[in-house]
């Protein structure tokens, strides 16, 4: 009976010992989980973000202990900032709107583009087509030429004394999870959980496209330059700039030479819809 009484009381101390070590655990868990990513910050700080059915997570800790978090609501798009440190969970939580951070941009660069997107001497033969309508051969050339175009495409910002949680939680919308933490990390400095100045985060997109030609040979001659870019990317790229420091562009989409190929098919085939 004591062999069992001093058992139990072996188990209800390594229970006691492990509840108190709980919180250094978390905030070391593995960054093997899927869903689950940390960044270790200066200050005996840290980072811990996750994913859920419904959005994002972001928890900030200081030497163990959870003193932020944010959590983004993909269906409101609102992120709730719940200030904990004062030491207590049961609090009335910030209400931000991504809104709150992004503004729309109001200028567009362009490159390459203008006059010469409907005049250009450059058109290059790409390829012919035959086609037989009502007993009449229909001879059909595109000619191409590559361009491209550069614009903003969204701009954030966040003042100075913005909780650190609440900036991943929206950069991080967007962006990949490693880039967004790249960015709090590289470019402010984070004391007591909140950046000292203001963050400026740009993201430019280059669209690089083909300006088709189209030409009917005979029997009725007809040409004519495809008037929309959209239709016609091959490829994107697309460039972060913080605080005015210029990136490096990354492409994120891009079409193979089969989609292209079809493309211009069609274009050989149903010129009317192109015009």
């Amino acid at each position: 009976m004591k062999i069992k009484v001093n058992y139990i009381s072996v188990l209800l101390i390594c229970a006691m010992l492990i509840t108190s070590i709980i919180p250094s655990m978390e905030v070391h868990a593995s960054t093997d989980e899927y869903d689950c990513h940390i960044i270790t910050l200066e200050n005996n700080a840290c980072l811990k973000t996750k994913e859920t059915d419904s959005g994002r997570v972001v928890e900030y800790y200081e030497n163990g202990i959870k003193l932020q978090t944010a959590v983004y609501d993909n269906r409101t798009q609102e992120i709730l900032y719940y200030d904990m440190s004062s030491g207590t969970d049961a609090i009335a939580p910030i209400r931000y709107s991504l809104d709150d951070f992004i503004s729309v941009p109001q200028t567009e660069v362009e490159y390459n583009l203008g006059s010469t997107y409907s005049v250009n001497s450059s058109f290059s033969f790409l390829k012919s087509k035959q086609l037989q309508l009502s007993g009449t051969t229909y001879y059909h050339n595109l000619y191409g030429y590559t361009d491209t175009k550069q614009y903003e495409e969204r701009s954030w910002h966040f003042a100075a004394g913005i909780a650190v949680s609440v900036i991943c939680a929206a950069l991080s919308i967007i962006f990949p999870e490693a880039a967004a933490m790249a960015i709090i990390t590289g470019a402010v400095s984070v004391v007591g959980g909140t950046i000292l100045s203001y963050l400026s985060v740009t993201t430019w997109v280059k669209d690089s496209f083909w300006v088709y030609k189209f030409k009917r040979v005979s029997p009725d001659p007809i040409e004519f330059v495809c008037p929309s870019y959209d239709s016609f990317i091959y490829k994107r790229e697309r460039k972060i700039e913080v605080n005015g420091d210029v990136g490096y562009w990354e492409v994120f989409e891009e079409k193979n030479s089969f989609e292209i190929d079809c493309v211009r098919d069609d274009i050989l085939t149903n010129p009317g819809l192109y015009f």
